[in-house]
């Protein structure tokens, strides 16, 4: 077990962020004991945090343990690709039991951690949602379901999101102390928008507000700029393919598509043919594309690029959906894009297909009158 490691690179994330609190162990210290019954002696399990390893371990008589130190109740994920066995979970400084009898992680009974204990209570309230959510969208997504019926599910469809959102938002307000309520403000924040993001923020303790999570929250405050039609496109530099930063002031008096995006992205992926399209023909004529990728790997998002000859200007960075554009602009889903005019004015939002199509063209013709 790679403890130093961990240890290392778990401090070195939270160390600019985090204050101590009365109600933590004093030394931040944490084992989590896991019993997985009939796994494989030396099968391997990884300790995940935001996609990135941080520690791994073997079982031996399906058994294994992690131990390191920790600031504040932190969620990681726990891995076992011999399976794609994946399991999220709640660490805080204590002693931590994961345990389950059918050896799947999923499966799995988790004890002494407080915030654990929190999100599962959290989760009875809204696991009515997940099913009603799989079968209407099932509806939605099956060949034989008429369009008519498609559209009713679908509307449905926004209305159990919006309750969702209502449990969730109930959450964070009426547990101002709860490090999980602070995790799902980030999450949330730039579908709630600055206003509501900032009430809620205003409502955590102080050391909440000071923990990672808070730290995150704040800088999506900082930088957020709840940009709507209407409203003049927000600059910002990132860089491109050939590692040139671009920001897009460069392109001011050209019509500018700025397309948020990921090459992992099932609806952006339908998108490349209108996309590529518009950009062949409108190009020489003023027009421009500028993508900005949530891709986390760089290596994904270069393949895509070669692979689709997405050929407009491609920017990059590693912090995905965390990046400062996806901030400013409050991206919450992808695809998403601005459409602005040759006078810096953003006139449309996620338009696709066809519609694009059509819009880009009238902005192209009515600049070169």
């Amino acid at each position: 077990m790679t403890q130093n490691k961990f240890i290392l690179i778990l401090l070195a994330f939270l160390a600019s962020f985090c204050s101590k609190t009365g109600s933590e162990n004093a030394d931040g210290g944490f084992v989590l004991n896991g019993t997985l019954k009939g796994i494989p002696n030396d099968t391997w399990i990884y300790l995940m945090l935001n996609n990135e390893e941080v520690d791994s371990t073997q079982f031996e008589n399906g058994v294994f343990i992690f131990e390191g130190s920790i600031k504040h109740p932190t969620r990681f994920s726990l891995l076992i690709r011999e399976t794609n066995e994946y399991k999220r979970i709640w660490i805080e400084p204590s002693t931590i039991t994961l345990s389950s009898e059918d050896g799947h992680l999923e499966s799995a009974n988790i004890t002494g951690s407080k915030s654990e204990i929190e999100r599962g209570q959290l989760w009875v309230l809204i696991d009515a949602y997940w099913s009603k959510r799989d079968s209407l969208t099932r509806i939605v997504r099956s060949d034989i379901t008429s369009d008519s019926l498609k559209s009713i599910a679908k509307e449905e469809l926004n209305i159990v999101r919006d309750n969702r959102l209502v449990l969730e938002t109930d959450f964070i307000a009426n547990n101002p102390s709860s490090y999980l309520s602070a995790y799902m403000l980030d999450v949330y924040s730039t579908t709630f928008g600055n206003t509501k993001t900032q009430k809620l923020f205003n409502l955590l303790t102080t050391n909440i507000r000071e923990s990672s999570y808070g730290a995150s929250i704040q800088h999506f405050l900082d930088l957020n700029e709840d940009v709507n039609i209407g409203n003049r496109y927000v600059n910002f530099s990132m860089k491109d393919t050939e590692g040139r930063e671009v920001q897009v002031s460069d392109f001011e008096g050209q019509v500018i598509l700025l397309d948020f995006w990921a090459s992992w992205c099932g609806p952006c992926i339908k998108e490349y043919p209108a996309l590529r399209e518009v950009y062949s023909k409108y190009k020489d004529q003023g027009f421009v594309i500028i993508g900005v990728s949530q891709d986390q790997s760089e290596e994904h998002w270069r393949n895509v690029i070669k692979s689709e000859n997405l050929e407009w200007i491609n920017l990059w960075d590693p912090n995905g959906m965390k990046s400062e554009p996806h901030l400013i602009y409050g991206i919450n889903g992808i695809p998403d894009s601005f459409l602005i005019d040759g006078e810096g004015i953003i006139v449309a939002r996620n338009l696709r297909g066809n519609s694009l199509i059509k819009k880009i063209g009238e902005l192209v013709d009515s600049a070169s009158l």
